[in-house]
């Protein structure tokens, strides 16, 4: 935007001022906005206090505070929508409201300060209302530096935690191991398995069912041995 004044004497100047339009979604983007816009007015403020004490006591001092004003209007505009957006309730912006409206309170005593001294007509006069003004643009100034410290707040507040969250899984060591052979338990089964069976040495598994069969077949094989020596002799 390119801005120019004129005296009506001939007198033209103009200025370029560039503005960036940023688009803002949830606190947090706000807050950071928000930071960034309090560090841009406490450099206008500091500003606004040297161009004051410059001015010539029996002259008129045209330092405008209007843009301080509109500057923490907006501040305050935009904690309010950040407080509107934050689900954890607007009560955690209440000292940063607190400190925006009150810088915007004294610089609104200065800038009527500054008025009564370009009205004043005599030297002193104007010269002690606009020593006034500077005092209340350092109050400004001492608020907006405790909204810094807010605003740090709320975004360290925003900030994920460090560190993993606690999982309620099992351990790496309560994890189930691989499956032990079997002992001597199993293995005792199978040698009694093997002996029944006239065999020795069980333990695997050809060998146990071999011996099984065999323990089948000898008890299978005794009642037909008793019948035939019984027929043998009544013949």
């Amino acid at each position: 935007m390119t801005w120019s004044a004129d005296d009506g004497r001939g007198n033209v100047a103009t200025g370029v001022q560039r503005v960036v339009v940023n688009a803002l979604s949830g606190p947090s983007s706000l807050i950071d906005a928000i930071r960034q816009g309090i560090v841009q007015l406490q450099a206008a403020v500091d500003q606004s206090q040297a161009d004051i004490s410059q001015c010539e006591p029996a002259a008129e001092c045209p330092v405008d505070l209007g843009p301080l004003v509109a500057s923490n209007d907006e501040l305050i505009e935009m904690t309010h929508a950040a407080a509107e957006q934050d689900d954890r309730g607007a009560e955690r912006y209440a000292a940063l409201l607190e400190d925006l409206e009150s810088a915007r309170m004294y610089i609104l005593e200065a800038t009527a300060s500054l008025e009564e001294s370009n009205a004043a007509g005599e030297a002193d006069p104007a010269l002690m209302m606009r020593e006034q003004a500077i005092d209340n643009l350092a109050a400004a100034r001492a608020m907006l530096d405790d909204a810094v410290h807010q605003v740090e707040t709320l975004e360290g507040e925003l900030s994920p935690t460090d560190g993993d969250e606690p999982t309620d899984g099992a351990s790496d060591d309560d994890s189930p191991g691989p499956e032990e052979p079997p002992g001597d338990d199993g293995e005792s089964a199978a040698d009694e398995g093997g002996q029944l069976g006239g065999c020795s040495g069980g333990g695997s598994a050809r060998r146990s069912g071999a011996c099984g069969l065999g323990v089948i077949l000898l008890f299978a094989c005794v009642p037909v041995l008793a019948i035939w020596k019984a027929s043998r002799r009544l013949l």
